[in-house]
């Protein structure tokens, strides 16, 4: 039995497809960030809106496999569960999935987690019949960054309070006000 091959390309029994130059993507989104051995996360699937349905195979090489929580009429019959991965069809945009994983090691999202073409072949098929390649996208992971407030009250007669916030207790940080003309009138 073949699960999850839409288009007949799947391999039941080995690991390898040939590689296609697909350059049109669709892509899954995720915010990427930083994992911890044995972590649990969960990641949501939900393809574009103009795709009438996928298939692919998911490398879960880095993570075990908890829970697979299908959406709007998919079941567990639209996946195949594999040693190190997780295939998958969908006849409608509009099916999406759950994942519920733990990392075998710490690492970076964007780093564990692929899109490949070992067992079935991941594509994407849109309305008119053309087809294209699935990718993963990570948004960076956003970065703490030294803060200045505005100065409350503003404007100010005889004193003013700035905030600031330091994303590190133990910053070494030195603060200078200077006026008008750049000459510094207060540094602490």
């Amino acid at each position: 039995t073949k699960i999850g091959d839409v288009d007949n390309t799947a391999k039941p029994h080995g690991f390898s497809a040939p590689q296609e130059d697909r350059t049109e993507k669709t892509t899954f989104s995720f915010q990427d960030q930083n994992i911890e051995e044995n972590e649990v996360i969960a990641l949501h699937f939900a393809a574009a809106s103009n795709i009438e349905g996928y298939q692919m195979t998911l490398d879960l090489a880095q993570f075990e496999l908890l829970e697979i929580i299908p959406q709007n009429e998919l079941t567990m019959d639209n996946f195949g569960v594999f040693e190190q991965a997780l295939t998958m069809v969908a006849e409608q945009s509009n099916q999406g999935f759950d994942l519920r994983l733990r990392a075998k090691q710490a690492g970076q999202l964007s780093s564990m987690l692929a899109v490949n073409d070992n067992i079935t072949r991941s594509v994407a098929f849109e309305a008119n019949g053309l087809s294209k390649g699935i990718a993963l996208h990570f948004n960076p992971i956003q970065k703490e960054t030294i803060q200045l407030n505005e100065n409350v009250p503003n404007p100010w007669h005889l004193a003013t309070n700035i905030g600031f916030y330091l994303p590190e207790a133990n910053t070494a940080v030195t603060f200078t006000v200077v006026d008008e003309m750049g000459r510094v009138v207060y540094t602490a």
